[in-house]
């Protein structure tokens, strides 16, 4: 069995499609990429469904977080669209994603040697089978991540209603577009997730299955966040997984987002927060004030409950990190001063 060893590269080195700073660990963002990030971290403070457009490049700026101290992973930016098994016709087969000329080029290295990239991973998009007004909140999203330290395929899909027909069109997708990765790599056993349908049982509010985005980014991180594991990566099956609550999920995300946009030269959050937002604000504050923060943090509209967990996981990890030295934000500088002077 291959091992994730990370093999010897230059420190100057990082995941596409990210260039490092010189003599620095922190990637160059671009405008684009820099207001994908920005408009992430504005739609976990403002209560809001991040847009699933930018899930691919906010977990790959999560993958240089290191630069080239781990394996890394790709997330290809396209959201793929898989058709129900009954709208998948064999005479049309669909169109393969194509891979940028780094990462192709990685894959033909084959696993193990100079190869860096250990998981190539793809967001999927399932609609339902007859579109109606408002059912964009029927929408499911799932994840596919090739381990080619494994080998093998992976299919993620955190909502237990149609899962195992999902699970199904995946795999009739992949069988008629084809690998990706290394030829020989298998299917994984198909693992299972009851989180979310155990809280739904539980809840008197119904969760639209759109809210799936924080469950695919949640597995994202987790499995990064072990890249450099030997053996099969796995993804936990639980509340804080499904809602992405861990405190080393979304809120380590929203950290590490963070860090990166106050770490670049030309980047000013305020400004970067409105256009990412329509130029709206709360009452006239960055997305980042420990305001905004404390009243409208939630990653998941189900309750105080959840908002109050990772309102204060989040509360307790951005002040520690960035030197605060506490949790209470409330009676501290906000942290717009913060970045701006340091």
């Amino acid at each position: 069995m291959s091992s994730p060893t990370t093999p010897e590269v230059s420190h100057h080195t990082a995941p596409f499609p990210f260039t490092l700073q010189n003599d620095s660990t922190v990637p160059s963002l671009t405008s684009p990429q820099a207001t994908s990030l920005a408009n992430i971290l504005v739609h976990l403070s403002h209560n809001t469904l991040p847009p699933p457009s930018d899930l691919p490049n906010v977990l790959n700026a999560y993958s240089a977080r290191d630069g080239a101290q781990r394996p890394w992973a790709y997330f290809h930016p396209s959201i793929l669209d898989i058709p129900t098994l009954a709208e998948q016709e064999d005479d049309q087969r669909p169109d393969r994603p194509v891979l940028p000329a780094s990462i192709a080029h990685d894959v033909q290295l084959g696993w193990g040697g100079r190869a860096r990239y250990r998981l190539l991973a793809f967001v999927h998009r399932h609609r339902p089978r007859f579109q109606t007004r408002g059912s964009d909140a029927e929408i499911v999203y799932s994840l596919s991540v090739w381990d080619r330290a494994q080998r093998e395929r992976t299919h993620y899909d955190f909502r237990a209603a149609g899962g195992e027909e999902r699970s199904a069109a995946v795999r009739a997708w992949w069988g008629r577009v084809g690998t990706v990765v290394e030829d020989g790599s298998a299917t994984a056993p198909q693992p299972q997730f009851t989180a979310l349908a155990n809280m739904e049982r539980s809840s008197p509010v119904r969760f639209d299955a759109r809210t799936t985005v924080y469950a695919v980014l949640a597995a994202g991180v987790e499995l990064m966040n072990n890249i450099d594991s030997v053996g099969r990566l796995t993804v936990t099956d639980d509340e804080d997984t499904a809602t992405g609550l861990g405190i080393e999920l979304l809120p380590k995300l929203y950290e590490h987002l963070f860090l990166m946009l106050r770490a670049q030269p030309s980047v000013q959050l305020g400004r970067m927060a409105r256009n990412a937002h329509r130029g709206e604000q709360y009452n006239g504050q960055m997305f980042h004030h420990p305001q905004w923060l404390n009243e409208h943090l939630a990653v998941i509209r189900i309750g105080s409950l959840f908002r109050q967990r990772l309102r204060d996981r989040l509360l307790a990890r951005v002040p520690l990190t960035l030197g605060l030295g506490t949790v209470d934000l409330l009676t501290r500088r906000d942290l717009s001063e913060y970045a701006g002077n340091n």
